[in-house]
């Protein structure tokens, strides 16, 4: 049943069902497999298909070794009497496939390659492994059983496909590519390491890809049967690779073109006369003509959403001596809203009065509206920002781009603003169906916040560090009430200073784009500056730490009380766990004895009540809306999982 299986779907692939019938298998099952990534097959286009082997196929893919048997086992296949009339001696481990077809055309064909262990050593010798495609029907008078012909031949020959037709010359023992033989163009060996696929294909040599063909009378069942054997012993096993999908006996093919460059899966109402045309090939010349019927359904109303034009109404025609016919679909706007509708191109892909409908859909679509976009772009003064409307654009990509005023014709530009606050960046935006847009990217710069740092005490000590900063600034200046003669680099954002008295120093920045900031600091010679820091928010069972600027002593307490806290109120830094809201004050004590106090509120939020909603029944393929709450953030699961629950990320969701 697996072979069967296998030669349904994977050599008769394409091939209409009701074209062929009754296919049988003669052997061991483990002589036949399914080969995948057959780069060495220069002729195949699939690079797929099946394997008969006289041995195990499921051993060719060992790596070679010419010296030495390889791939050589015994199979239940037994003996042929075709297979044996083509050679003088007894057929072993044969594997045997058979099947009926009805050909359309007047030539049926399929593609093959042919290897074997016993090259080159047994060049020439009686030990031939055989194989053969053995042809029967109407018109056909051969030798072999139901007057079959062999039609594994050499091409432009009646020579059969064999070890000693097709051959590079018998170089036993020294396992080297040998000159002469019969043929030898038409091998590829693979006796030494560097050969392309010695270590994918345990097969000494194998022939390049052929055609299997014979003259057919179209509508009139035909017999084939693929067979191979070991010929005289059961050593040394031998392959045919057989094409997947290359068995031909005359079928129409449909492929869809799209005739816009870069759409290529639906067709867009009025989009620079956008067009589906639909190729139905034959494959091969005919001496008759070829017509087919077809029909027309779908949501899509022909006349009012799309013309059809084919070369006779209703009819897929084939004349004598052509091999396709086409129908093309021409779309246009009808200025009504109707989302995705189909087209549906109905036809039977066989003559001979049989056959199973097949159908073409072809899928119809209104143009989105594509609108003008704006976007705000954020920025510090003369920073370079990247800006760009790829993400947010509605039209049918891919898109052209013209910036202005340099015409840069990049989805992405980079940008750098001065001068001013803001500006308008235009873009016209083309999308693939020539509509436009003018999108504008306003690119604004952030206002500037100073900040002249903490209060400083200058208790004892010569000099103090103010600490100013401002994200963005590219200029700062300190000025001193009353003037200072030691603040001698006002230009930077944190200057030293040693005032003789308590002194306020107001720090103002400013950017090259018209903004400014200002905020003041100040040093004292008489008095402490105490700074708990910011305040803080935390989750029930949660710690935050605490730390005040430098002093000689602190002492922290708390508002409502902290049990935690007494233990370590003298440090300067300090880790709390509050159960509620708490307000923690410090109170610094310099080494010149002043003091002075601060404060900072530790926030604590309370644990979620998570809230899924009530219980509730529905009917199959029913929806329900969950809603939870009780949170900020949120993550639905269920049991047994449901997949609709993950669906853009919805379980994410309250």
């Amino acid at each position: 049943a697996a072979v069967v299986a296998l030669i349904d779907t994977v050599f008769l692939k394409g091939v209409n069902s009701s074209q062929y019938k009754n296919i049988t298998f003669k052997g061991d099952p483990y002589a036949v497999g399914y080969f995948y990534d057959g780069f060495m097959f220069g002729g195949f286009q699939t690079k797929k298909g099946i394997v008969m082997s006289s041995g195990y196929a499921g051993e060719l893919d060992k790596t070679n070794n010419c010296s030495n048997q390889v791939v050589s086992y015994n199979t239940t296949g037994g003996s042929d009497v075709d297979l044996a009339s083509l050679v003088s001696t007894s057929i072993n481990d044969a594997c045997v496939i058979e099947f009926d077809f009805k050909p359309t055309n007047q030539i049926s064909s399929f593609r093959y390659v042919f290897g074997s262990e016993e090259y080159p050593e047994y060049v020439g010798g009686s030990f031939n492994d055989v194989f053969g495609f053995f042809l029967s029907g109407d018109g056909i008078n051969g030798t072999y059983s139901n007057n079959a012909v062999n039609i594994a031949l050499i091409p432009n020959t009646s020579l059969p496909v064999s070890i000693n037709n097709v051959n590079c010359g018998n170089t036993n023992p020294n396992c080297q590519p040998g000159p002469g033989g019969t043929y030898c163009d038409l091998l590829i060996e693979n006796i030494v390491t560097t050969s392309p696929a010695f270590k994918q294909l345990a097969l000494n040599a194998y022939t390049i890809a052929f055609t299997a063909d014979n003259a057919t009378t179209p509508c009139s069942w035909y017999h084939i049967k693929l067979a191979i054997g070991d010929a005289g012993d059961s050593a040394w096993d031998s392959g045919v690779f057989l094409e997947m999908g290359s068995f031909d006996p005359g079928k129409i093919t449909e492929s869809t073109n799209y005739t816009h460059p870069t759409v290529d899966s639906l067709l867009y109402e009025s989009c620079n006369n956008h067009e589906a045309i639909l190729y139905f090939d034959i494959g091969s010349e005919r001496t008759e003509d070829f017509t087919i019927p077809f029909t027309v359904e779908g949501s899509a109303w022909p006349g009012t959403d799309y013309l059809l034009f084919s070369s006779q109404p209703g009819k897929i025609f084939i004349p004598a001596g052509q091999t396709y016919d086409s129908i093309v679909i021409r779309p246009f706007a009808d200025d009504l809203v109707e989302g995705i509708e189909d087209i549906q191109i109905k036809y039977i892909p066989v003559i001979c009065g049989m056959g199973f409908e097949e159908t073409v859909t072809i899928l119809l679509s209104d143009v989105p509206d594509f609108a003008d976009t704006n976007l705000v772009f954020n920025s510090v003064c003369e920073d370079t920002i990247t800006l760009g409307f790829n993400d947010v654009l509605s039209g049918i990509p891919p898109y052209t781009y013209r910036w202005l005023p340099d015409n840069q014709s990049t989805a992405w530009i980079d940008y750098s603003i001065t001068g001013v606050d803001s500006v308008a960046v235009p873009c016209v935006v083309t999308d693939t169906c020539g509509y436009q847009v003018v999108d504008t990217a306003f690119v604004k710069v952030i206002a500037l916040q100073a900040d002249a740092g903490p209060d400083k005490s200058l208790c004892n000590l010569p000099s103090v560090q103010l600490e100013g900063s401002s994200d963005g600034a590219q200029h700062f200046m300190w000025v001193a009430n009353p003037p200072d003669a030691t603040l001698t680099t006002p230009a930077i954002p944190d200057p030293i200073v040693s005032p003789l008295v308590n002194t306020t120093y107001t720090l103002t920045v400013s950017d090259n784009c018209t903004h400014s900031d200002d905020d003041e600091a100040q040093v004292f010679l008489d008095v402490a500056v105490a700074n708990a820091g910011e305040d803080q928010s935390i989750c029930v069972q949660q710690s935050a730490t605490l730390e005040c600027n430098q002093g000689l002593t602190y002492v922290w307490t708390s508002n409502p009380p902290d049990p935690g806290l007494p233990v370590q109120a003298g440090n300067q830094t300090i880790t709390v766990l509050p159960v509620v809201t708490t307000t923690y004050s410090v109170e610094v004590t310099n080494d010149c004895g002043f003091t002075a106090t601060d404060e900072v509120v530790v926030v604590v939020n309370p644990l979620p009540t998570a809230t899924a909603g009530n219980d509730s029944e529905i009917c199959f393929n029913e929806s329900y809306s969950l809603q939870g709450s009780g949170g900020i953030h949120y993550l639905w699961s269920s049991i047994p999982d449901d997949p609709s629950l993950h669906v853009n990320q919805q379980d994410t969701l309250a």
